[in-house]
C-alpha cells in the first residue's frame, strides 16, 4: 500500500475431532472447529 502504510491477514482454523462443543458460556461454540480471521495496519508518521 506504500511505505507509510502496511496491512496484515491472518485467517487460523483449528479442528477438534474429540469435541461437540468447544468453550463455555456466551463463547460457547456448537462446531468441530473454530476459525479466527485477523487483520492488522500500521500505519508510520
Amino acid at each position: 500500500m506504500g511505505k507509510k502504510l502496511t496491512f496484515w491477514f491472518r485467517w487460523a482454523q483449528t479442528v477438534y475431532r474429540d469435541k461437540s462443543l468447544i468453550g463455555s458460556g456466551l463463547d460457547e461454540i456448537q462446531a468441530t472447529h473454530k476459525t479466527e480471521v485477523k487483520l492488522q495496519a500500521l500505519y508510520k508518521f
